[in-house]
């Protein structure tokens, strides 16, 4: 008798939807890490140049708050300088002229301090969404996860 040949059958429990979702999770949990460690620096860079933002505009505010001591000195000086004297109609216009460069040297350093108030807000907003990315793909990663456990796969080192 000729004996037919062993047909190899898949194993009963063998479910060819899960095998293609172990082959999924497989996959995608080192390209999850991968983001999520991306999206850690991601936010950690945006953080440090919030912070160095920070100190610019303390140390702005501290040169605008440096010039108007310098500015009320300067004042006091030229009143001095003027004080009970007779002035031609050029004198008045040179101080003048320079109590104009003193208010407009004030008002370039309050426009800067707002100009750098701008960009610090707008930075917080950049950390802000840099931490909503990095806590969306620790959910993910906590989904493949709990996938995984669920499929019962070994877990992976990366």
């Amino acid at each position: 008798m000729r004996r037919r040949p062993a047909v190899e059958e898949a194993a009963p429990d063998a479910d060819p939807q899960r095998d293609a979702l172990v082959e999924v999770v497989t996959l995608l949990s080192p390209l999850r890490e991968l983001r999520k460690h991306s999206l850690e620096r991601r936010c950690r860079e945006a953080q440090q140049e919030a912070e160095q933002m920070q100190a610019a505009v303390e140390q702005a505010d501290e040169d605008c708050a440096e010039d108007l001591r310098q500015q009320k000195q300067a004042r006091k000086a030229l009143a001095l300088q003027c004080e009970g004297q007779v002035m031609t109609l050029n004198g008045i216009q040179q101080w003048h002229q320079q109590e104009q460069q003193l208010m407009d040297r004030q008002t370039e350093l309050r426009v800067h301090v707002q100009r750098l108030n701008l960009e610090l807000d707008a930075q917080h907003v950049r950390v802000s969404e840099a931490q909503a990315q990095l806590r969306a793909s620790q959910r993910a990663l906590e989904k493949l996860a709990c996938l995984r456990e669920t499929l019962a796969l070994p877990k992976e080192t990366t």
